[in-house]
């Protein structure tokens, strides 16, 4: 049996055709890289763990339309996972605009690559340990989110998405009545209630499931 080919070797090879314009490497790109990085986005936005197959398949697309900016000294995979990480990124923040079925659909542009960052020289390493890292708490975050009613739960992942960004509880109030009262509006304060249950209740949750989560916060 002869030697599998060098990882260094194989996205030489893909890296030099995506230059040539050979659109069939993006099935490869997929093939090789694809299903690690799609897990990899999963544990890190667990929100979008549904997504992460959109996410890498636009990240792919990035690449492919400025393939040209790509440094071959970089790791080609790791390259492809920050791409995935700003476009996961900016799908948490369409969340926050009630825009998430449109922002795959945008054109593409290269005004991104001024905020993508280099890899670091052993984001390999990191790829590889998401999954040991962050599977138990990602499972048991998923179990005390499920036992939640669907308002509570949409209440507490619209929060969650903001990530520290201050949530008009009107207008979610609004959003939300659409999608779980007929369309009749919930009241802010109802809103903020349903945050504090949901919250108390993902606390005791990961709780009995060996987990201790940070109280702070209102």
């Amino acid at each position: 049996m002869g030697n599998p080919a060098n990882p260094v070797d194989a996205d030489e090879d893909l890296a030099l055709r995506a230059w040539d314009g050979d659109e069939s490497v993006l099935g490869d790109l997929l093939m090789a890289h694809a299903s690690s990085i799609e897990r990899a986005i999963a544990r890190q936005f667990p929100c979008l763990s549904g997504e992460a197959e959109d996410i890498v398949a636009e990240a792919f697309q990035r690449f492919w339309q400025s393939r040209d900016h790509y440094d071959a000294t970089q790791s080609l995979r790791a390259y492809l996972y920050k791409i995935a990480v700003n476009v996961a990124r900016n799908l948490v923040s369409g969340h926050l605009n009630w825009q998430k079925a449109r922002l795959l659909e945008r054109p593409t542009d290269t005004d991104w690559l001024g905020n993508v960052e280099q890899p670091s020289d052993n984001i390999d390493e990191t790829l590889n340990a998401v999954e040991g890292n962050q599977k138990g708490i990602c499972k048991a975050l998923g179990d005390s989110l499920a036992v939640l009613p669907s308002v509570e739960r949409a209440v507490i992942e619209a929060y969650a998405l903001a990530d520290g960004v201050k949530v008009d509880a009107g207008m979610l109030g609004v959003e939300l009545g659409r999608r779980h009262s007929g369309g009749v509006p919930i009241p802010a304060g109802t809103i903020r209630q349903h945050k504090r249950r949901a919250k108390k209740k993902i606390i005791d949750e990961m709780r009995k499931r060996g987990y201790e989560l940070d109280n702070a916060g209102g």
